[in-house]
């Protein structure tokens, strides 16, 4: 068999090993590059990503297509920014996938990467025809005295999240339930050509983006960002084709909310971020036009909801026991009701004066939306107004971070990172000028 030669940098060598697909860098696969950083700086040794290109499946079966979550480069890009010190790129070829497993491990990771350590997941597989499992690559490293660690996957609902989960969401158009899996929104880009200036005409213009590398959702409407020019504007998103106008053809066409200006020949990046509407076809371009401002309006008040952390207040003995099982259940109050009351930045120094006043023994803690997913729900308070309601376990995975709610001088002092909305009494004191 012709031998598989790397390219291997000096400063990948030596170093603690992780081999996958990594399609996507989902948040299984960020936990995988968190704990691989941290063995890696404990030995000294730079952490080192072996990923594939094409997908080995692809390679083998030529009759299976296998859309990509991520460009090869951004997914470098995204492992770097993860923990890797070197990614390395292997060329999925014929004669790499024939080796068995024995021959990958003694070739590839002890003979040219002079691995010090392999970390994977419990369903790793290697080798042709797969061969090579969790318990093979223990015992190979075991007896080539390598260090060895298997990490535990990160689980949503009953099952663990995968690359093909994820792919599976996406095909049946539920963009949020895929965005939280992720732990960011699904990126596609494209080169911005000239269509047919129909957005333009009913006030609404658009972006064609041509050529997306990446796998594309269900056809329908969706909500997400895009930056221009390092500024940040939300985008309405329609993919698939245009029945109103008896125009079958497959386009995305992003409405970049209060830009003004050309894009024509520019790659534009848009992360998608939530489902808004399935495509169908209106009786006429006011009809059509009506909804397309309404699909604005939607996509204006989900991103701004998806991308602003809520925040949760509880007791610290509570938050304790949360960090040590992986998961806080809520308080009495929320076990009651059925979900646990969440807050915006707006609505927290109310809720604290009304539910915690007195108390010291608090912490606040940050969620993040996206990566709660559909589990958090909107809806009406007894006073009417709409506060976020989590279903639910809140996972500490979730969270962007917590911090002691302390009570002074007649108030709550909330942390300088968080924007609240407050008078005085209620944030103890703190007003604008105590922030100056």
């Amino acid at each position: 068999m012709k031998e598989t030669q790397l390219q291997v940098p000096r400063t990948a060598r030596r170093g603690i090993v992780t081999v996958g697909n990594f399609d996507g860098v989902h948040r299984g696969h960020q936990r995988m590059l968190c704990s691989l950083k941290q063995i890696a700086a404990a030995q000294k040794a730079p952490a080192v990503v072996m990923t594939f290109d094409p997908h080995p499946l692809a390679v083998l079966r030529s009759d299976v297509s296998v859309p990509r979550l991520t460009t090869v480069s951004r997914r470098c890009e995204l492992l770097r920014n993860a923990g890797a010190d070197e990614v390395i790129v292997l060329p999925a070829s014929p004669e790499l996938l024939q080796m068995t497993a024995d021959e990958f491990f003694r070739d590839i990771l002890v003979r040219q990467l002079q691995a010090a350590g392999v970390v994977e997941g419990p369903n790793f597989r290697f080798g042709r025809d797969r061969q090579g499992d969790i318990q093979r690559l223990e015992a190979f490293c075991r007896e080539a005295g390598l260090i060895f660690q298997v990490i535990d996957p990160v689980v949503c609902g009953d099952r663990m999240i995968s690359s093909s989960r994820i792919r599976g969401l996406l095909k049946e158009g539920r963009v949020l339930e895929a965005v939280s899996m992720i732990g960011r929104g699904h990126r596609i880009s494209g080169t911005v050509s000239r269509g047919a200036g129909r957005g333009g005409e009913l006030g609404f213009p658009t972006a064609n983006i041509d050529d997306v590398p990446v796998m594309l959702p269900r056809h329908g409407v969706y909500a997400g960002t895009a930056q221009v020019d390092g500024q940040s504007y939300v985008a309405a998103v329609s993919i698939g084709p245009n029945p109103t106008f008896g125009d079958d053809q497959q386009k995305v066409e992003c409405h970049l909310v209060g830009f003004s200006g050309t894009l024509y020949g520019q790659v534009l990046e848009v992360d998608l971020l939530t489902e808004i509407r399935s495509l169908c076809s209106f009786t006429s371009a006011a009809d059509l036009k009506q909804q397309i401002a309404r699909d604005v309006r939607q996509c204006q008040m989900r991103v701004r909801r998806l991308t602003s952390p809520v925040y949760k207040i509880c007791q610290k003995t509570q938050w304790q026991e949360a960090l040590t099982t992986g998961a806080f259940h809520g308080s009495e109050v929320d076990r009651r009701d059925g979900y646990i009351h969440c807050s915006t930045a707006g609505q927290v120094a109310e809720t604290a004066r009304k539910h915690f006043s007195g108390q010291d023994d608090l912490m606040l803690v940050a969620i993040d939306p996206l990566r709660v997913g559909p589990a958090l729900k909107w809806e009406p308070s007894r006073g009417g107004d709409l506060f976020p309601h989590l279903y639910g376990p809140l996972r500490v995975d979730d969270c962007l971070g917590a911090e002691p709610l302390p009570w002074h001088a007649g108030g709550h002092r909330f942390p300088d990172s968080v924007a609240v909305s407050c008078d005085g009494a209620s944030c103890g004191g703190a007003g604008p000028s105590d922030k100056a």
